[in-house]
């Protein structure tokens, strides 16, 4: 697999990365799986609870 670079951090990473949205909507750009998992999933989880107040 050829190497990508985080859209987020800016480290190279392989594999399919990750939809960076709700921190970035941009088409063909992705994250790495710690960026994955420390920016974009508590971002997705503090928008999930603030629209449900």
């Amino acid at each position: 697999m050829s190497m990508k670079t985080c859209i987020l951090c800016g480290e190279p990473y392989e594999g399919h990365g990750h939809n960076t949205a709700p921190l970035h909507n941009y088409k063909n750009e992705r994250c790495c799986d710690e960026c994955n998992y420390t920016q974009v999933v508590p971002a997705r989880i503090e928008l999930f609870f603030n629209q449900s107040k």
